[in-house]
């Protein structure tokens, strides 16, 4: 609704949203339906005149805006209408015995699942992975293997969730917290973590600065040395100097 009034807004990268999000699996079906519910209907209402303002304006804002709603009805037509038209078309061919059609149908569903739902998604997590890893503040990547892979099946259960809240009318709920967090506990937290970032780079930085100092002791040691080197030999020329002199004197 503000971008079809054009109405703009700063971005500000430094920013950080905390959200209170749900820990068991109702309230996560819970959250989502209330979302779907309100998604959908934006959707209908303002996000389809957003293709239209693409073509006239040029400004990938509003296509950008109509792709992100568009999945709330292909999560619709993916939980309704393609379990009822291959569930359907499947046990029709076991009715019949045409084995052969059900193991078409069987491989066209997994090379759909594959190219259009666990791979894509799979490469999103990845994407998000590089591209916010020092916010994400996990230092192996190997706890991140897990979830990444996951992630598919995660948006089974978003897509089934705004799904019922298309086709139902979801009230609000309060979730279930485990525990109070206040923001003086983010606070705390986000001091504690730049504390974290702070001992991560001087930790970082010491054996850079060693090094740099045993340079530094060096190039005074090998100053100090070609220094005496240098005192030395002028001990010796002196000492010469003498010696010629006294021969001289002595001659004569």
């Amino acid at each position: 609704k503000q971008l079809l009034r054009k109405n703009k807004c700063h971005f500000v990268e430094e920013a950080v949203v905390y959200d209170d999000q749900p820990t068991t699996l109702k309230d996560c079906f819970n959250r989502y339906k209330r979302c779907g519910h309100g998604l959908n209907k934006l959707f209908w209402k303002d996000g389809i005149k957003c293709i239209g303002k693409f073509f006239t304006t040029f400004d990938f804002s509003y296509i950008d805006m109509f792709l992100t709603l568009l999945f709330i009805p292909i999560a619709l037509l993916c939980c309704v209408w393609m379990p009822l038209y291959y569930g359907y078309d499947i046990i029709y061919s076991l009715v019949v015995g045409n084995m052969a059609h059900v193991m078409e149908v069987v491989k066209l569903i997994g090379v759909i699942l594959l190219y259009a739902f666990l791979i894509p998604f799979i490469a999103q997590s990845l994407l998000v992975v590089i591209l916010e890893h020092k916010r994400i503040k996990v230092k192996s990547f190997s706890k991140l293997i897990i979830p990444i892979l996951i992630f598919p099946f995660f948006m089974v259960v978003y897509a089934i969730g705004v799904t019922l809240g298309i086709l139902s009318r979801p009230k609000w709920k309060a979730i279930k917290r485990t525990g109070k967090f206040t923001y003086d506990d983010v606070a705390a937290q986000k001091n504690k973590n730049e504390g974290d970032e702070l001992n991560d780079a001087i930790s970082e930085a010491k054996p850079a600065l060693l090094l740099n100092e045993a340079k530094a002791m060096n190039e005074e040691d090998n100053e100090t040395i070609a220094i005496n080197v240098k005192i030395e030999n002028q001990e010796i020329e002196l000492k010469e100097n003498k010696e010629e002199v006294s021969l001289i004197e002595e001659e004569r």
